[in-house]
């Protein structure tokens, strides 16, 4: 998907408005693979990842975001204040407790006459009444965020259970039942709380509190700034694609070979070792897919190697390296390219990769 954007946009570059949208619908495609990364954290309680965050940027990020998918019938607020507040957070666990926050009130405002949302955020600092109710809590100086809605609130019953892993109010398909169970786990891993208000037929606030630093001395970049992104073209070097998904195989192609290389395919395990066998004096990298039927990408580099032990490869693949692949890979020293992965994040690796020797 986010090949086909990336060759959609360079064909599109006269049109901005154009551009600007696919760009927008690019971020969607990265941050939902993001979640995917975070839902299999979750079921193995991953390691956060923090950086220094500008709030008022992070959530008007977040907020924008979301604003392009909202159902034009709602009232989508967001008050802030114009204080300067810094956050030492991950990023990306962070962003996904807002989302998910704000897609469960859009949810429950879906049959409401007027539906209304507001998003507001705050400097705040502890009382005593507050550490006696939360007294896991880290520090003092917190940025407050709420999200509240005039939907359909939630049930005693339900309250209950609202932070429980896999249960959801939600019809079949509509729901997985680890939003809210996420969104309690992110908070408290950051030393944070959370708070919610809820009045059956009348609306919810959902509260949360994260730990807040202070600013970095003006004129210093922050940790959390990032770098506009830098595509580098190959010299013609031949690339083996090894996958089992046809759409994925077509679009590697053309993004390769406008990239500058020439490419090869396979489709799965089994005929990327035949063709390796007949033409690797040719190939200088092999792109392989970790998850393959019959031959799977594991397999298939072990018995490349066998044909040609130094052998170039990439694994790529939408698994964690603490999961399937630490025993695996870890112990050839290939480079993995997760998915979902940009341009420029593919045209470095194999950038680095050919330049290594």
């Amino acid at each position: 998907m986010t090949g086909h954007l990336y060759l959609a946009i360079s064909e599109v570059k006269q049109l901005p408005e154009t551009v600007e949208k696919l760009k927008a619908v690019e971020k969607l495609a990265y941050d939902a693979g993001a979640m995917v990364k975070q839902l299999l954290a979750f079921a193995r309680k991953g390691v956060t990842r923090k950086q220094r965050l500008s709030a008022a940027e992070f959530i008007q990020e977040v907020i924008d975001t979301y604003r392009a998918s909202m159902p034009e019938n709602i009232k989508f607020s967001y008050i802030h204040s114009n204080e300067s507040m810094i956050l030492e957070a991950d990023k990306m666990q962070s962003r996904q407790v807002l989302l998910n926050l704000i897609d469960n009130a859009k949810d429950a405002v879906a049959d409401t006459p007027r539906p209304e949302i507001t998003v507001r955020s705050s400097a705040y600092i502890v009382d005593q009444a507050f550490l006696q109710k939360h007294q896991d809590v880290a520090g003092t100086h917190f940025l407050r965020i709420s999200v509240a809605d005039n939907g359909c609130g939630i049930s005693d019953k339900d309250f209950e259970n609202i932070f429980e892993p896999f249960y959801t109010t939600k019809e079949v398909g509509k729901g997985t039942g680890l939003g809210l169970p996420m969104v309690f786990g992110t908070i408290k891993s950051h030393g944070g709380a959370i708070e919610v208000e809820s009045t059956p037929g009348k609306g919810t606030v959902f509260t949360i509190y994260c730990p807040m630093y202070e600013p970095e001395p003006e004129g210093q970049k922050s940790e959390g700034q990032s770098t506009p992104d830098k595509i580098v073209s190959g010299n013609g070097e031949t690339i083996l694609v090894v996958d089992d998904d046809r759409v994925v195989i077509d679009t590697a192609r053309m993004v390769l070979t406008k990239l500058g290389y020439r490419v090869l395919t396979a489709a799965g395990g089994r005929e990327g070792v035949d063709i390796y066998r007949q033409q690797w004096p040719d190939i200088d990298l092999v792109m392989l897919d970790v998850v393959m039927p019959e031959v799977g990408g594991i397999e298939a580099c072990r018995l490349m190697r066998k044909i040609h032990a130094p052998v170039k490869i990439i694994f790529v693949t939408g698994y964690d390296r603490g999961d399937a692949l630490q025993d695996s890979i870890d112990q050839g020293g290939e480079i993995v390219l997760r998915k979902p992965y940009t341009i420029s994040q593919l045209s470095l690796t194999l950038h680095t990769v050919f330049n290594a020797d």
